[in-house]
């Protein structure tokens, strides 16, 4: 008797497989085997986010497979906050800086028309507040008296003196 064709695996059971494969700088997998033997392959799935490396999607990073990196969700956002946030940043000020440079080196030419175009591409971003610091509590008030160790205001006294 024949055998019936082997079922070939699907592209999500094969994703799901792969990312169950990868492993940390130590090789140990990222998602135990115990545990992914219990999660479905949309469990698996939902677990990772795509990073865009080398190139940033804001860069205009393709969506090619050599531009995608997975991670996990909270490695994901780790990374965004702490690399890339702080990369932008320093590129948006850097780009700013320079635009505001070259408006004044315009200006100084004559060229009002250019300088106001280079000023118009920065972008203004409100600044935020220093908070006023709170003032620490006066000590050696002349409304307080010494009571053993304790201090105690004149007017908390006039209630114990009824007593």
């Amino acid at each position: 008797m024949a055998k019936a064709p082997r079922r070939r695996p699907t592209l999500k059971c094969r994703l799901a497989a792969a990312l169950c494969a990868l492993t940390d700088s130590s090789g140990n997998r990222l998602i135990p085997h115990e545990h992914a033997k219990l999660m479905t392959e949309d469990d698996v799935l939902s677990l990772f986010q795509w990073d865009h490396y080398p190139i940033r999607h804001i860069d205009d990073g393709p969506l090619a497979h050599w531009n995608l990196e997975p991670l996990l969700i909270m490695a994901h956002r780790e990374k965004t906050a702490k690399v890339d946030a702080p990369q932008l940043a320093k590129a948006r000020a850097v780009r700013d800086s320079e635009a505001i440079h070259k408006a004044k080196l315009a200006s100084r030419s004559g060229d009002d028309l250019a300088a106001a175009a280079l000023i118009s591409t920065v972008v203004s971003r409100p600044r935020l507040k220093r908070k006023p610091k709170i003032s620490s509590r006066p000590f050696g008030s002349r409304k307080t008296r010494r009571f053993g160790n304790r201090q105690r205001t004149a007017k908390s006294n006039l209630g114990k003196a009824d007593e």
